[in-house]
């Protein structure tokens, strides 16, 4: 099994949360109808992971997992199927059809293997949930104290469904961006294929191009500093299988790069300012009143801006040492660049780390 499919299923908190919710309703005999998007991320993983808790905890029932399309999408195709897969012979033959599979099924617990099956339909279309709850309901109702089949219906019919007896979780609504935020700088962390200091950098833009799409996030960390050096590449290059939905306008990748360097450099550029103001407080204090760029006079030394530090180093000779003038300069370009909405190449994003890491080395 794929590291990154089970990291995602298994230990991001809000996506195993989510799978031990689901178990935990089938465990208390409720029928579970699982929404997710068009592509739920790594299907066969999520299904391995509901059989592996299922399997901790419950010594009698097995799951059995099968395509909604070889299930008819009618009134009938639910109990149809069931009557078929799960009674012996003797039993089918009994089957009336004005007795209703629900009644049927719910009544003659002997002669059929429901009792000990939880059922995972995988792909239901909406035809075929709105064709079913009839039948989940009445079977669920008609049960009593019999032990019958519990089922999971998984979806990405956009559906709102609100039946007794029937739990809805939705998957949009348990994970969140910061999950997936989460489990990229994970990955990033542990991305042999890309330096230590540029591997947060990584997490963090992965999560500013792929969002909530983790298959094609976890794709992205994958290809580690050639991923960094051209999103736009990578993503073009990837298979064209539905999973991997982007936008292919370099505007919009460019944005992205931008947006990630602004969240991860600008608080590095403050926290820069504001050491190197109080390093060399007392000779920026003497330069002071001074009007700012906007004719904003400032009087007190911690409101000096980068610009304006430089127009004292070009006019008024600032004597700082040669170490921290090289360290203004890089902090100071890379600031105009993002101020002026043009993102860093990927060596001016790694100077700019390089320079903090080298200077405080816990940042």
């Amino acid at each position: 099994m794929n590291t990154f499919e089970t990291h995602w299923w298994q230990n991001t908190p809000n996506a195993s949360r989510l799978c031990k919710e689901i178990v935990k309703a089938l465990f208390c005999g409720r029928q579970v109808i699982f929404h997710h998007p068009q592509h739920l991320p790594w299907q066969n993983t999520f299904c391995q992971n509901i059989e592996k808790l299922i399997l901790e905890q419950e010594a009698e029932r097995t799951l059995k997992i099968v395509a909604a399309e070889s299930i008819s999408d009618t009134l009938a195709g639910l109990g149809d199927y069931l009557l078929k897969n799960f009674c012996k012979p003797d039993l089918r033959t009994r089957f009336r059809s004005a007795m209703g599979y629900a009644d049927f099924l719910a009544k003659h617990t002997n002669g059929n293997t429901l009792g000990t099956t939880y059922l995972l339909i995988e792909n239901a279309s909406a035809k075929q949930v709105e064709a079913w709850i009839p039948f989940l309901k009445e079977y669920h109702e008609k049960l009593d104290q019999n032990n019958g089949c519990t089922f999971l219906l998984t979806t990405s019919a956009n559906m709102k469904l609100h039946v007794k007896g029937i739990k809805c979780i939705d998957y949009e609504e348990e994970i969140t961006d910061y999950d997936c935020l989460i489990f990229y700088l994970i990955l990033a962390g542990e991305c042999k294929d890309c330096p230590p200091e540029l591997r947060q950098y990584l997490g963090e833009l992965t999560g500013t191009i792929a969002k909530k799409n983790v298959e094609l996030g976890a794709a992205c960390v994958k290809h580690g500093n050639s991923f960094l050096e051209n999103p736009l590449k990578i993503l073009q290059n990837l298979p064209n299988d539905g999973r991997f939905p982007f936008p292919e306008e370099e505007t919009t990748i460019r944005s992205a790069i931008w947006m990630t360097q602004v969240k991860m450099l600008f608080p590095i550029i403050e926290n820069f300012r504001q050491r190197f103001l109080e390093r060399y407080q007392k000779i920026i204090q003497k330069q002071l009143p001074h009007n700012n760029s906007f004719s904003e006079p400032i009087t007190d030394y911690h409101d000096v801006e980068l610009g304006l530090i430089w127009h004292f180093f070009c006019n008024h000779d600032l004597q700082v040492s040669d170490k921290d003038y090289n360290d203004f300069r890089i902090y100071r370009d890379a600031r105009n660049n993002l101020a002026h909405i043009e993102p860093l190449n990927l060596k001016d994003v790694l100077q700019v780390i390089q320079t903090t890491c080298k200077n405080h080395p816990s940042v």
